[in-house]
């Protein structure tokens, strides 16, 4: 016998008389999920048809990305930037979802201390009954956090952070791809088994999205993202994947002192932001299910030397490129000498070609210093190529909310 090929015989010195064979063994499974399981084939009408028996964040917006509320046993995963009220938010729904009386309601917390949770949530509950329900849980290890929760009757958990929690089994320190993998693993084993809603907060990176492995998105029932992209005081939450409901739904909130607050109609709030400044052109697009109002501004002024600037900020600059050779090409207006610089206001990022309209005219009323424009115009459609405007998506609610914001 010989570890690699060998033309004599190591042990009786004949020449040729190795034969290469292949000791293959059966490598055992470190996964912990299939003990004590065993598959079976079951039949569609074999299975009790049972609801999902849905109960409320008690937050109406919230509850509305979710698809109607949190689906017991559901895991939702709340990714957001540092300090943009992850944990406010989890605290909030900790306190005031209607889960069933009698169930405790746990917050784990691997970042800050229990009395640095117990003071927000006494500052976000102030008489708030559900408070006597809630417990904490500060721990870094999750062995240890499921060991103490498996005698307990549990409603619903939100764990705070993923990347900051770590498991005995993992090899690795916390934050890293494997360690991640393994403490959402056991978390999922453990919401499943024990039909426990469980929220879980996820880092971002820098390019936004959710750090550690894509698989632990797969893994999870509903995937969510905190944002701070309208203004300072306003949050939105957008759904991103859900298995009980409709993907790309949003809620807006405003952040207060007390925690977070539903906003009943998010467009009155922005046009007061707006102020209402002469040189705007308003528009409407659609985000997720909500017609949202932004205004778009432009600024054209004559070019020193050089190659002229384009620059936008909320909209995709090649389609701003685009817009320009439109205009010069059918409006007969040369901007080949002109810096064109384009804004949508309060931070909005806007995805789709509706405010292609109100992004032409904005470019050609500052060309043309256009001052008094009229007050109550809005201006909705796509832009092609041949000059002509199109319809957008679901127009009919876009024209109707602009309608009733007083618009025309």
């Amino acid at each position: 016998m010989a570890p690699r090929w060998e033309g004599r015989c190591p042990s009786c010195s004949s020449w040729g008389t190795l034969e290469e064979k292949y000791n293959v063994t059966k490598a055992k499974s470190s996964s912990k999920l299939s003990k004590g399981n065993s598959a079976a084939l079951v039949g569609v009408l074999e299975l009790e048809q049972t609801s999902e028996g849905r109960f409320s964040t008690g937050l109406s917006e919230l509850d509305l990305v979710l698809g109607g509320g949190i689906v017991p046993g559901s895991l939702v995963l709340l990714g957001g930037e540092p300090g943009i009220g992850k944990s406010t938010l989890l605290t909030q729904v900790l306190l005031q979802t209607d889960t069933r009386k009698g169930l405790k309601r746990v917050y784990v917390t691997g970042e800050e201390t229990s009395n640095q949770v117990a003071t927000r949530l006494q500052r976000i509950s102030s008489k708030d009954e559900n408070a006597k329900d809630c417990f904490i849980i500060q721990s870094n290890n999750i062995d240890e956090v499921l060991a103490l929760l498996q005698t307990e009757e549990v409603g619903i958990l939100m764990i705070d952070s993923l990347q900051t929690i770590s498991s005995e089994d993992g090899m690795y320190s916390p934050g890293g791809a494997a360690q991640v993998r393994d403490v959402a693993l056991k978390i999922s084993e453990f919401a499943k088994s024990r039909n426990v809603a469980t929220f879980i907060v996820g880092h971002v990176t820098k390019d936004g999205i959710i750090a550690g492995p894509k698989y632990i998105e797969h893994m999870v029932d509903v995937v969510m993202y905190f944002e701070a992209d309208v203004t300072d005081s306003l949050r939105a939450v957008r759904c991103t994947k859900n298995r009980y409901g409709e993907v790309g739904q949003v809620a807006c909130f405003a952040m207060t002192q007390a925690g977070l607050e539903t906003i009943p109609s998010l467009n009155e709030r922005l046009l007061e932001i707006y102020g209402g400044e002469r040189n705007a052109v308003y528009s409407v697009l659609m985000d997720g299910r909500k017609p949202v109002v932004v205004e778009i501004e432009a600024l054209v002024s004559k070019a020193n030397a050089g190659l002229p600037r384009r620059l936008a900020s909320g909209i995709m600059v090649d389609r701003l490129y685009m817009l320009i050779g439109i205009i010069e090409k059918y409006l007969k207006v040369r901007l080949s000498s002109y810096d064109v610089f384009v804004n949508v206001t309060s931070g909005f990022k806007v995805k789709d070609n509706s405010v292609d309209l109100a992004v032409c005219n904005a470019i050609v009323d500052s060309y043309r210093r256009v001052e008094n424009r009229q007050k109550n115009l809005m201006m909705i459609g796509e832009v092609g190529l041949s000059g002509n405007v199109k319809t957008v998506p679901r127009m009919t609610e876009t024209i109707n909310e602009a309608r009733r914001l007083g618009f025309d």
